[in-house]
Order: C-alpha cells, then structure tokens, then sequence
C-alpha cells in the first residue's frame, strides 16, 4: 500500500504525516531508522488507519534548533495529536519512538488509548547496559538491529553503502535527529522509571529475543514499572521488530488492541 502524505505546520515548522488503511486511526512513532512505511505500519494498514508522522529532525520533519530534549519531543508530539484530533488513539511506537510515546503518556495520561511499545528506549539497567548505536557503521548497525543482519530486509534498509547520494543524507539525517534527543544521557531518562506508574493504560511490551541493542532483560524492567503491562518476546528477532518480523508483531498487537 502507497500511503497519502499531507504535510502541517507545528510552530511554524512543516511536519509530514503518512496516512493509509482503513478503521480507527492507529498512531504509530518511529524508531532511529526514520519514519518507514516498509513493515509493521505497512502490515497494520490493513486492519486500521495507520498515522506515520515524522518525528522533529528526521526526513520530512524540519529541523528545530530550538528542541533539544526528550521532554521537548514530548510537547511536541502531544502538539501534533492535539491538531489532528488524535488524542485519545491507540499508539505502536517502536525504539526511539517508543520512548517518546512513554514520556508522552507518563506526563498526560489520558493522551493514548492502549499502547503497544516494541523494544523501547527510556530505561537503563546497571546489569544491562544498552549497547552501541550511533557510533555505528552500516556493517555493524545492520548487525545491531537484526537478528538476521544477511536477510534481504536488513540488507536493502541498512546496506554497506549508501546506494545513492540521498540515502547518504537520509541516513546522516536520522543519525542526527536521534541524537541530538538521546546521546546524553545515552539512549534513557533516569527520571522516566518513577513516571511510569501514572500510565494507567493497557499496555503490550514486545521484545526481540535478539535484541543487542536493549537485552531481553530491559522488558522486564517495563514490565515493572507499567501498571497494566504485558510482555511478549519474539524469539529469532533483533531491535528492529517491525522491520524483521513485521507480521508476528502485527498479530500480537491486532490481538491485543482487540481486547
């Protein structure tokens, strides 16, 4: 499915937002690799109306010199609910934006509906230590993310190198967009943990067996701190659930959504 794209305007910054499916409206943030119809929102296009909007910094979302933190990503990100009328939606938001999503509801809880949260950035255990993602090269990211890093899908999103001068600034683009919200302190809020016991919303936590970016351990972590939470793990699935497994995450989220 091509999706439609419309582009709006946030505090005089252009944002643009994929839509397509059909059904309720279906938010769903993106993770480091950009704001990708490929996969998981692709997938669940068929059951919803999947919202995809481009997170501030990454491609088709301007640049704002003027956020710099994760909170200010959460204001952010509320401020585009509200104008679309998506208050009150069921959410999937994976890595990054998984983080952002629950930084959104620890703070306005009635923002969401359920939550459905793959491989979520935001927590740091000391016995489990998020692994390198920035620093990283095409060879050893596609590594990071993938369970399967020679697969056809990690190979075409994440090649040796770029096939094309614009790929090339796409991938510097997300890169620099990530960053600037989630190099320091790297890749968690050490406030977010306390937070979280004010979701009081259904929430499903999924998780690459094979994640070596956040161990498996990490949801558990999730688990504990979110009232209503649920925890699935994917086995022989790395960080990048809704790009490597995008119909058994989607089975579980349809599932869970249902309820």
């Amino acid at each position: 499915m091509t999706p439609d794209r419309e582009t709006l305007q946030i505090d005089g910054h252009e944002v643009t937002l994929q839509r397509g499916g059909s059904g309720k409206p279906l938010v769903l943030l993106h993770d480091t690799l950009g704001p990708l119809w490929e996969g998981l929102p692709d997938r669940l296009a068929r059951s919803r109306t999947v919202v995809l909007p481009a997170l501030v910094g990454f491609p088709g979302s301007a640049y704002r010199e003027d956020l710099d933190t994760i909170e200010d990503l959460a204001f952010w990100t509320l401020a585009l609910l509200e104008q679309r009328g998506l208050v009150g939606a069921d959410v999937v938001a994976e890595g990054f934006g998984g983080w952002v999503a629950a930084e959104v509801a620890s703070r306005w809880p009635q923002t969401f509906g359920k939550i459905a949260l793959l491989a979520p950035f935001g927590l740091r255990l000391a016995s489990a230590s998020p692994g390198p993602l920035f620093e990283l090269r095409e060879p050893k990211l596609r590594a990071a993310l993938f369970a399967n890093p020679d697969s056809p899908t990690a190979l075409a999103l994440v090649p040796d190198m770029p096939t094309s001068m614009e790929d090339f600034e796409v991938r510097l683009t997300c890169d620099r967009a990530a960053a600037r919200f989630a190099w320091r302190p790297y890749l968690h809020n050490p406030k977010l943990a306390r937070r979280l016991g004010r979701v009081r919303r259904p929430v499903l936590v999924l998780w690459g067996a094979e994640d070596r970016i956040f161990p498996p351990a990490c949801a558990e972590a999730w688990r504990a701190a979110l009232p209503q939470a649920s925890v699935r793990v994917l086995s022989g699935v790395g960080h990048a659930i809704g790009l490597e497994a995008p119909d058994a995450a989607a089975e579980r989220i349809e599932a869970f959504l249902a309820r």
